[in-house]
């Protein structure tokens, strides 16, 4: 048992979870309106976050689209 514990910490120490992570992208999801004013000033703010950040994603949704 002891064993096994030294090994996995050894592998922790060796291999970090940094290391394994290939990207590190947030996607958010914005389903909005283009007649909403409440989502126009959403997807500013959304835009902005974009421009900020480069592991931003936003995927943008109209949803009076037929």
């Amino acid at each position: 048992m002891i064993k096994k514990v030294l090994l996995c910490i050894i592998l922790f120490l060796i291999f970090p979870f940094q290391v394994l992570a290939k990207e590190n992208v947030v996607s958010i999801y914005f389903f909005h309106s283009d007649t909403c004013s409440h989502c126009i000033e959403e997807d500013k703010f959304l835009k902005e976050l974009e421009k900020r950040y480069a592991n931003v994603k936003i995927y943008r949704y109209e949803i009076q689209d037929e």
